[in-house]
């Protein structure tokens, strides 16, 4: 399968903007929500936006992440974005660990702080080894400025200057760079994953809840 295929996982406002401008960009992008949607039908998100306004076509959007894998060999795009709330990144976790490999790069368009973290630790708990898990980077901000209006409708405003980008380690930072900055140019490698959290752009501060996510990830970098 081609690494210029790409998996967007989730159908919210975030997801449609970065399903949408994959597509833009000529690339397959398969588009799994949990809940049904028309564009399961249509396989076309509109983009009515000030950025790349049109209607793009998809390879397919599934509610099945099993059909979306069949599709594909019986894999999924080792290129994977998701788009969720910090609510969801646990179930999608578990939705996802079936097929993850080693050789998937992640980025995760997340609110919260420490999604990554929290994604990579589901997996362990499931009974993946550490050396098998995928690069998994978590962003202190969106790609772009965008506002759902409909189930397949997305306004995508501007781009973002910048926004930065960091797994647990500098190489897997790095190959995370490597295989997005050809899609996002406005992306770059911050110092670390600690950083990226706590200067997430797209969250308040909740200091006590702050220092609860802290602790927990101190005792998870112990294990």
């Amino acid at each position: 399968m081609l690494q210029t295929s790409y998996l967007v996982v989730g159908r919210g406002h975030i997801g449609l903007a970065t399903a949408a401008y994959l597509s833009i960009q000529g690339y397959a992008v398969y588009l799994f929500s949990r809940r049904s949607s028309i564009v399961a039908q249509t396989r076309t998100i509109h983009s009515i936006g000030s950025v790349s306004p049109g209607s793009y076509l998809i390879a397919a959007c599934s509610n099945n992440i099993h059909e979306l894998a069949a599709l594909n060999g019986g894999k999924l795009p080792l290129n994977v974005v998701i788009c969720c709330r910090g609510q969801d990144i646990e179930p999608y976790a578990r939705i996802l660990a079936e097929y993850v490999n080693p050789q998937m790069n992640i980025l995760v368009l997340c609110a919260s702080r420490f999604a990554g973290w929290v994604f990579c630790k589901v997996l362990t708990r499931l009974g993946i080894a550490k050396e098998h898990l995928p690069a998994v980077a978590d962003v202190n901000n969106t790609p772009f400025v965008s506002r759902g209006n409909t189930e397949d409708q997305v306004r995508i405003s501007t781009l973002t200057n910048k926004f930065f980008v960091a797994d647990q380690n500098r190489t897997m930072t790095n190959r995370i760079v490597t295989a997005y900055q050809g899609v996002f140019n406005n992306l770059r490698a911050a110092t670390s994953f600690l950083e990226i959290n706590l200067n997430k752009l797209n969250d308040i501060i909740h200091l006590p809840l702050l220092l609860v996510s802290l602790d927990l990830l101190q005792k998870s970098l112990l294990e």
